[in-house]
């Protein structure tokens, strides 16, 4: 595909409080509207119970009906109940973290 930006989208998500699934606190664009991706986003940032020492990075990679990878790149911090996540059709490791 012709990639037009370095990122798609930018969230906040916010941690599982109790029986509580995490859900998206904001986004950017806010006009991003990909809802399969939205909906996926919180289950890949918090897929398990997370404690948090030290700052964690992680990826993973979304992929379409179609067969297109979304690259998600996850940031938690332990001074924070929110992680922070890139997400990209580029697969640049090295340039979101």
């Amino acid at each position: 595909d012709n990639v037009q930006h370095l990122f798609e989208c930018f969230c906040e998500v916010a941690a599982p409080l109790g029986e509580k699934p995490p859900w998206i606190l904001q986004k950017y664009p806010t006009s991003f509207s990909d809802e399969e991706i939205l909906k996926s986003v919180p289950k890949f940032a918090y897929p398990c119970e997370i404690e948090n020492l030290m700052v964690q990075h992680f990826s993973f990679v979304l992929t379409s009906i179609d067969s297109k990878w979304t690259f998600g790149f996850c940031r938690h911090d332990p001074k924070t109940d929110t992680a922070l996540v890139i997400l990209s059709a580029l697969p640049w490791h090295e340039i979101f973290y």
